[in-house]
């Protein structure tokens, strides 16, 4: 289904108009009134808006289908999706302050819990373990993100590296990274981490990848999230939130399994470079040993 395309408004609005030609005068009612109300249609059950549009039940359910869609739910899911990535930063923080039960920093906390668990629940397990699969074996990875999603790239890129050879990192949008993308060795595997709201210069980087034929790995939030075009192979991670900051708990945990499962398929070669590391750390006095008491003052 070429949903994936539809992550804007305009992008919902030229494909009611593409189908236009195809809708029953029902169901252009219905498209006239998701154009007006879509904010509010992204939360109305199927009979709702039925009695809102004077139609059928089942004529709700034909107009999503016949949009492309696999039923009216996935259709909601689009419009959900359009209102998040339209939400300014201020609409978010002020959204973030409705309701006084349970407190702001409980429901934040529950927020990324609800995320992790969903996480376990839906992740793909085909889709991880081809991710791995390219994250080991690639001669080259390069791993790009920006804007708040940067951290998660910088976090990829700092365990990747202790368990493989020739990982690069990405985190600064303009010339110099679309050099670096340019000339990459044929072969290098593009990461490309892209998170709310994404940043238009990550799609660039994405679509200048795909067209160089480099191999290209997205981790992002859903089937609607822009790089998915130029990915060849992608992992989903669910990021549910209004809030001015990002909940990325989930994010990281799928990080760590992916890095995991890198280091368990190479195992000898993830050895042998965290042994090195671990020497020079200790060679050198990196890190503060554990069992050194403070000293008296």
């Amino acid at each position: 289904m070429p949903a994936a395309t539809v992550f804007s408004r305009n992008h919902l609005v030229a494909r009611l108009e593409g189908h236009r030609d195809r809708l029953s005068p029902s169901l252009r009612q219905v498209a006239a009134y998701v154009l007006r109300h879509y904010r509010e249609v992204a939360f109305m059950g199927v009979a709702e808006l039925a009695r809102a549009t004077g139609v059928s039940p089942a004529a709700v359910v034909r107009f999503s289908t016949s949009l492309g869609f696999a039923g009216y739910p996935p259709f909601q899911q689009v419009l959900r999706a359009i209102i998040r990535a339209e939400l300014r930063q201020v609409d978010r923080f002020t959204a973030s302050l409705q309701g006084r039960h349970p407190p702001l920093p409980q429901r934040v906390l529950q927020q990324e819990l609800d995320n992790l668990v969903a996480l376990r629940a839906h992740a793909d397990a085909e889709a991880c373990a081809r991710a791995t699969g390219r994250l080991g074996e690639a001669p080259r990875v390069a791993v790009v993100g920006f804007r708040a999603s940067a951290t998660l790239a910088h976090y990829l890129w700092y365990n990747l590296r202790k368990v493989r050879p020739d990982v690069t990192l990405h985190t600064q949008p303009g010339s110099v990274t679309i050099d670096e993308v340019t000339l990459a060795a044929r072969g290098t595997l593009v990461v490309l981490i892209a998170f709310p709201r994404y940043a238009r210069e990550l799609v660039d980087v994405a679509s200048l990848a795909h067209g160089a034929g480099l191999p290209t790995l997205g981790i992002t939030d859903n089937e609607l999230s822009p790089v998915v075009p130029f990915c060849r192979d992608r992992v989903f991670v669910e990021v549910t939130e209004i809030s001015f900051t990002d909940f990325y708990a989930a994010p990281i945990a799928l990080l760590n399994a992916l890095v995991a499962e890198v280091a368990r398929r190479t195992r000898r070669r993830a050895q042998r470079r965290l042994a090195q590391l671990d020497d020079v750390a200790a060679a050198r006095g990196y890190l503060f040993p554990a069992a050194r008491r403070r000293p008296e003052v």
